[in-house]
């Protein structure tokens, strides 16, 4: 059931009297799109957060974090420049913010999930040939020997998240990750290209959400004081593709522009609903009681189902209204865990981080 954004507004307002004013928040992607409307919509309902910001871009921190502390004057805001399509920045950020911090309350991701997103929307109102939507996905690889936007959409959130969930587990209130990626539009996986490096685009979509998916669920399982929560917010409009090179990206920004007159959901409503997935009391842990916000009816009372089609599994998949997975999608993904698929897909990703660390 889908929740209407009144309701959202109505739980987000009692956050400062549900949990703590110091709360401490991590957003990855945070210097543009998803991640800086979220960072700016946490910091104007938190009275006194301490929050690191971390991207690519000096100078879109400098204004952000401006423009955050005019909103709150009282939020501590601590940019950290990381390039996060490579598994030893991820290391490196973890590294800075567990020597600064005891616990931390939210992991927030966002980074790289945009440009999967707006490139599957493109392709399907676009009348491109084929060899054009297979080149969209061959990125020049990383250092690591990792496909780019994959590193950014699972490898080094997947493994940001194992390095700080010491701190997540040591909060002694909210306890939350939330990934933006493609929640309830879970699709095929393909085991013999797990990392997606010669997967077409129409293809990539779907196997990568359900990989975020089903790696959440084996984080919650090994961490039941910890909520998971994997999200896709919907169409959001933002200056993505300008990633693109020049005549792909112009060509994207006028689909999208036109798609979106109908469909987008506004930077305000995103940051207001990515809010609402960080704290809601609705998407709690397995175990521990922290909850996050109680909406005393606000938004509803009664707790989500996860993914794994349990009611407070710990581990949850939201779409942009805040409904959850349909019943086709869940059943998919109890036959990825039951046919060993969710375990080769897990093992995939420790036996490259491995990998990586062996070449450090």
């Amino acid at each position: 059931m889908a929740v209407p954004l009144s309701n959202v507004h109505a739980s987000n307002a009692l956050i400062k009297s549900s949990l703590p004013p110091t709360l401490v928040a991590v957003f990855t992607g945070a210097t543009s799109g998803i991640g800086e409307q979220a960072l700016k919509h946490f910091v104007q309902h938190v009275p006194r957060p301490r929050c690191y910001a971390v991207g690519r871009s000096q100078t879109a921190a400098e204004r952000i974090l401006a423009e955050c502390k005019k909103l709150n004057s009282d939020a501590e805001i601590i940019f950290i420049p990381a390039d996060l399509s490579l598994i030893k920045e991820a290391d490196r950020v973890a590294g800075l913010i567990r020597e600064k911090e005891g616990e931390v309350n939210l992991l927030f991701m966002s980074a790289g999930k945009a440009y999967l997103d707006r490139s599957s929307e493109f392709l399907r109102f676009s009348c491109l040939p084929s060899f054009f939507h297979i080149s969209l996905t061959k990125n020049t690889e990383t250092e690591e020997g990792l496909h780019k936007l994959v590193a950014l959409a699972i490898y080094s959130r997947l493994r940001l998240t194992q390095n700080l969930l010491p701190l997540l587990k040591n909060a002694k209130h909210l306890s939350r990750v939330v990934t933006i990626a493609g929640a309830t539009k879970e699709g095929p996986i393909d085991l013999s290209d797990i990392p997606a490096l010669t997967m077409p685009l129409s293809s990539l979509r779907g196997h990568l959400i359900s990989i975020v998916t089903l790696c959440q669920e084996r984080l919650a399982l090994e961490n039941p004081t910890v909520s998971f929560v994997h999200e896709w917010p919907g169409l959001v409009l933002s200056n993505l593709h300008s990633e693109l090179p020049w005549l792909l990206g112009f060509a994207m920004k006028w689909v999208l522009t036109v798609v979106g007159f109908f469909t987008a959901v506004s930077l305000p409503e995103c940051g207001e609903r990515s809010v609402w997935v960080a704290t809601s009391g609705r998407l709690p842990p397995r175990e521990g009681g922290k909850n996050g916000v109680e909406s005393s009816g606000q938004d509803g009372r009664e707790v989500l189902r996860g993914s794994n089609g349990i009611v407070g599994s710990g581990t949850y998949a939201v779409g942009w209204n805040g409904a959850v997975q349909s019943e086709q999608v869940e059943a998919m993904l109890k036959g990825y865990r039951e046919d060993g698929t969710a375990e080769k897909v897990w093992e995939h990703f420790q036996s490259e981080f491995k990998r990586i660390e062996a070449t450090e």
